[in-house]
């Protein structure tokens, strides 16, 4: 179980069902990427002699309406708090093409670069620590 909680996140997913869902194992599931969109899940027995017990999560929104109480202002970064269609894109271009990439690209990767030197052990095999499929260049 703990294992494929462990896949779950690795792939940016969330298993909201904590309790067994039929006799002690949990079987049926929800997989969000955003468990914040959920109010409540619940397990519950069901009518029947059957030993599975029903699943429900509730959202906090629908399609038809919305929840004033649990809906959330969305983030100024998000796609949920920005109005694309309606962007300037050509002064976006005009902006971005004004922009030194190359140069943001040599940060960047000295950065990582300098992090990694600190942080991650060398290779018994490779003590210089250089990349063998890296060009003196790059």
């Amino acid at each position: 179980s703990s294992g494929i909680n462990a896949e779950y996140g690795a792939n940016f997913l969330t298993q909201l069902i904590g309790e067994p869902t039929r006799g002690s194992n949990v079987l049926d599931v929800i997989l969000t990427n955003r468990p914040d969109y959920f109010v409540k899940t619940h397990v519950e027995a069901t009518a029947s002699v059957s030993d599975y017990r029903t699943v429900t999560g509730i959202l906090g929104f629908n399609m038809t309406f919305s929840l004033p109480s649990v809906r959330k202002t969305p983030d100024r970064w998000s796609f949920e708090g920005v109005s694309y269609h309606r962007a300037d894109m050509s002064k976006m271009r005009e902006l971005l093409s004004e922009i030194d990439w190359d140069y943001l690209w040599d940060l960047c990767r000295d950065v990582v670069r300098h992090h990694h030197s600190i942080h991650t052990p060398s290779n018994p095999h490779n003590p210089t620590g250089n990349l063998l499929y890296c060009s003196s260049e790059s």
